[in-house]
């Protein structure tokens, strides 16, 4: 039987599949209230809509790998098909898996995919601040060359402000005293050299 049919008759019959359903398979079989409606199904049909029944069974394939089976009939008067579709339904028999027939009929059962979502694991690190366990002039921990006790000396006259400008202002001017001391000698001796001459 043509998939339209089968998915209209899914649709007459208010079938939905439930929402873990991934897909559908289904089958028509017919059904009668008459014992002798099967020696001429057609004739059967005609004489009385009412006394062939059509039954719609659907097999639910889940996400678990599970089936469910469920079944829902109508009389050939309130759904109609035609003349080979009936004589196909009456040929199936019992419907079995071996009878089945994929159809996609998105209004009764929509076709879902079972996704797989990956969640990438973020790992966080936490710094813990830590006292400096060095030298607080050296806090990258850089190794240094020791000083001798004089290099060290002389490294802290040329750090000390003070002392830098204790010697800018005292010794120009004791080199200035000694050489005005020098002069003054000198005149005097050139005076008295004078003096004595004149006599």
């Amino acid at each position: 039987m043509d998939c339209s049919v089968i998915c209209l008759f899914a649709l007459t019959v208010n079938f939905r599949s439930s929402n873990t359903t991934t897909s559908c398979d289904y089958c028509v079989d017919t059904r009668s209230t008459y014992k002798d409606c099967f020696d001429n199904v057609l004739e059967c049909a005609y004489r009385d809509p009412d006394g062939l029944i059509l039954c719609l069974n659907t097999y639910e394939n889940s996400e678990t790998g599970t089936l469910e089976k469920s079944t829902k009939c109508l009389s050939y008067k309130d759904f109609y098909i035609s003349d080979p579709d009936i004589l196909r339904a009456v040929d199936v028999g019992s419907c079995d898996f071996g009878t089945m027939q994929k159809c996609e009929c998105a209004e009764t059962c929509p076709r879902r995919v079972t996704t797989t979502t990956t969640v990438r694991s973020t790992t966080k690190r936490k710094i813990t601040p830590q006292a400096f366990t060095s030298d607080e002039k050296n806090p990258d921990n850089i190794p240094r060359k020791k000083e001798s006790p004089q290099e060290r000396s002389i490294t802290q006259k040329s750090l000390d402000p003070q002392r830098q400008h204790g010697s800018s202002s005292i010794f120009p001017f004791s080199s200035l005293a000694t050489t005005s001391n020098t002069v003054y000698l000198s005149l005097i001796f050139v005076i008295f050299s004078l003096l004595f001459l004149l006599r």
